[in-house]
């Protein structure tokens, strides 16, 4: 789904990311994220006609579970779009984030034993496998690159405590900084199955879950722009790296792109803490919406009057080389 305004040469989207976390809703925000890009699109209808600019609004779904935004890219959506922006509620904001590649995979455990209590059989049980396993899971990013995470979360298991389970199923979930490192932590994750398989005599099998999410190129001519424009506003922002992924990576490997963070003023709580989708529908962050909008709309603004060549420049990853305001 989207809406176009404008027939001029410069193409850019904006992306109404709209989706929400099973069980606690707009833990992550995206109301925001769609109310601002919404909000952009708004403003630039009224300029598009006198700046020669072509602007899209993209309903984008199913960022969270689904990374539907590499399967839009390679479908060809996006193809005539010079350059894309989305930008993000969070506890505190960060004008270019860092942001970490992701891998999502389900993992399965089968037992043989009997399905009665352990007392009947000397089998390994699948919870005292899970338990091997999550050792391993909690060590892995030892072996593998400095800013490796691994998370996980038990989604099922086909027993009760009555009756010994056959079966567990856990979602796991990889973040490396750069995707080289991607490899590395593949095969460590695959290696690591195999090996409390053999150990438990269990059967374990882990396939991915979700298309891979490229590490976010964030573009540092769009960076700039956006800082002035965001600081006008009297948004604030850090300087630190942001350990959370988007699908919008796969974007910025074609076209320049950014994905900024913007405070709704809710530290400590978090990105997908429960807590966080309560400060998501306060007034608060929706006045946080609007200015994040509008920063949008006017670093789009800018864009167009400095030239688009200009953000043909190094591609920037690093949050920390932004200055602090």
């Amino acid at each position: 789904m989207s809406a176009t305004t404008g027939t001029g040469g410069l193409h850019v989207a904006l992306m109404a990311e709209y989706d929400a976390l099973p069980g606690i809703g707009h833990a992550c925000g995206h109301n925001l994220v769609s109310g601002a890009s919404l909000a952009a699109f708004m403003l630039l209808t009224r300029v598009v006609d006198q700046i020669d600019l072509k602007v899209t609004l993209f309903g984008t779904p199913s960022e969270e579970i689904g990374a539907a935004k590499v399967d839009l890219v390679e479908s060809g959506v996006f193809d005539g779009v010079d350059f894309a922006m989305m930008v993000h509620p969070a506890p505190i904001g960060v004008d270019a984030p860092r942001m970490a590649a992701l891998a999502r995979y389900q993992v399965s455990i089968e037992s043989a034993a009997s399905g009665h209590s352990s007392f009947y059989s000397s089998d390994v049980t699948v919870s005292e496998a899970w338990h091997v396993l999550a050792t391993g899971l909690g060590l892995l990013p030892r072996q593998l690159p400095p800013g490796t995470i691994v998370d996980w979360e038990v989604l099922s298991t086909s027993g009760s405590a009555a009756v010994q389970a056959r079966r567990l199923e856990a979602d796991v979930i990889l973040r490396v900084w750069e995707d080289s490192h991607f490899q590395a932590a593949a095969e460590a994750l695959a290696a690591t199955c195999g090996a409390v398989a053999t150990i438990t005599r269990t059967k374990i099998e882990c396939s991915a879950a979700q298309r891979f999410m490229p590490a976010m190129r964030q573009n540092v001519g769009l960076a700039r722009l956006w800082q002035g424009n965001r600081a006008a506003l009297g948004m604030t922002s850090q300087t630190v790296p942001f350990p959370a992924a988007t699908d919008l990576g796969a974007l910025s490997l074609r076209i320049p792109c950014l994905h900024p963070y913007f405070s709704i003023g809710c530290w400590p709580v978090k990105n997908h803490d429960p807590e966080f989708a309560q400060a998501a529908v306060s007034e608060r962050a929706h006045s946080a919406m609007v200015n994040a909008g509008t920063a949008m709309a006017m670093t789009v603004v800018d864009v167009a009057a400095v030239g688009y060549p200009n953000l043909h420049e190094k591609n920037y990853t690093e949050s920390n080389s932004m200055q602090r305001s």
